[in-house]
């Protein structure tokens, strides 16, 4: 009784799309770094139950549980070291209803899924710093992507957050947030917003033009970079989350 994955596709290589220049007199073209497009993912499912009562209460679990308009999360977990990964996914389309026999105790599903987030995340990382001025914070990124890391802390002033592991220094700007609006995150990715307080204030507004550049190469060991707590004792947390191409290996 229960659900089997009979079969898949989709999930281990990313779906890339070559990138090309074609300059009207030149032979042939100039390759550029290939587009990741979303992962279209491809399921089938296979339900069984003793009894036909129960089976369709195994049915309306497993599809009360799906959703083509948020994401849902697909974990895999490797055989010959144990860890996880995780990809978000969801369905791109509810599948053709093949009733072509009325369903009595089992029924086989093909599932058509789609990641728009592609890229298998690890565990989190996690590293501190606590104290006053130019200190040290650790970072790494074991995955094979490039990852941007996320800070948090106390709303206190001079706050400079490293920009990757050979970048300089970005001053955030601490100094005129709200300490009533209680701990603020920093994400470093463009492409989020860049900042957040526990008040869901708009403190991101103070900082138009903040920009962080570099991100986590992959494959980078752990590495002490600069960052400075300011003049007041304080503790920043940072966090990453690695990446990687494909569920193990």
């Amino acid at each position: 009784m229960g659900i089997y994955l009979t079969s898949f596709s989709g999930i281990y290589h990313p779906q890339r799309t070559p990138v090309v220049l074609t300059p009207a007199y030149k032979r042939g073209a100039i390759p550029g770094p290939p587009k990741t497009d979303a992962s279209v993912i491809g399921l089938k499912i296979f339900t069984t139950a003793e009894t036909p009562e129960e089976w369709e209460r195994v049915e309306s679990r497993w599809w009360n549980a799906w959703s083509d308009e948020r994401d849902g999360v697909m974990v895999i977990e490797s055989l010959s070291t144990g860890t996880t990964r995780w990809q978000p996914i969801r369905l791109s389309k509810y599948p053709e209803d093949p009733f072509d026999y009325e369903p009595d105790t089992e029924m086989d599903w093909t599932m058509p899924c789609i990641s728009y987030d592609p890229g298998w995340r690890g565990q989190i990382l996690k590293a501190s710093a606590t104290g006053t001025g130019m200190t040290k914070i650790k970072v790494a990124n074991p995955g094979d992507l490039e990852i941007w890391p996320r800070f948090s802390g106390d709303p206190v002033p001079g706050i400079k957050l490293p920009d990757g592991v050979n970048g300089g220094l970005v001053d955030i700007k601490s100094s005129t947030y709200d300490p009533a609006n209680g701990s603020w995150l920093v994400v470093t990715d463009q492409l989020d917003i860049t900042v957040e307080d526990l008040a869901n204030s708009q403190v991101v507004a103070l900082l138009a033009g903040l920009m962080f550049q570099n991100a986590i190469p992959a494959n980078t060991p752990v590495t002490e970079v600069d960052i400075d707590l300011g003049s007041t004792n304080t503790t920043i947390r940072v966090h990453m989350e690695p990446l990687y191409h494909r569920p193990w290996g």
